[in-house]
């Protein structure tokens, strides 16, 4: 799945407005109790580099890869819908809840895929 988001890193902004991006990092931070193992093909890995600049820009503030690598694995949550996997992930229902309002706010003039 990274490897295939990859692909559209570089305009995750144009899909996602930046205070919902800003929302996402805060509510799921990329630096967690759980670590995580990914395989990332370098090509996808300069493509998620590329991308940081990016969404620094749109959001304001700096990020690190891996928080770019957070928001993509977002846009991908957003398109899929799939909010099952937050309860799993460790967010009580009430935090559940509120991402899952997130997600249901694409960019302006962008539909949602369910």
């Amino acid at each position: 799945m990274i490897n295939d988001r990859a692909e559209l890193a570089d305009s995750v902004t144009k899909r996602r407005a930046p205070q919902h991006i800003i929302k996402h990092l805060q509510m799921i931070p990329s630096k967690g109790g759980i670590p995580l193992e990914v395989e990332i093909l370098e090509s996808s890995s300069g493509k998620i580099n590329r991308s940081t600049k990016v969404i620094e820009d749109a959001i304001g503030s700096s990020i690190e890869f891996a928080d770019a690598l957070s928001v993509i694995m977002f846009d991908f949550m957003v398109e899929a819908n799939r909010t099952e996997v937050l309860l799993k992930i460790g967010l009580t229902s009430e935090e559940a809840g509120e991402y899952r309002k997130l997600l249901k706010h694409g960019a302006p003039g962008v539909k949602s895929i369910n």
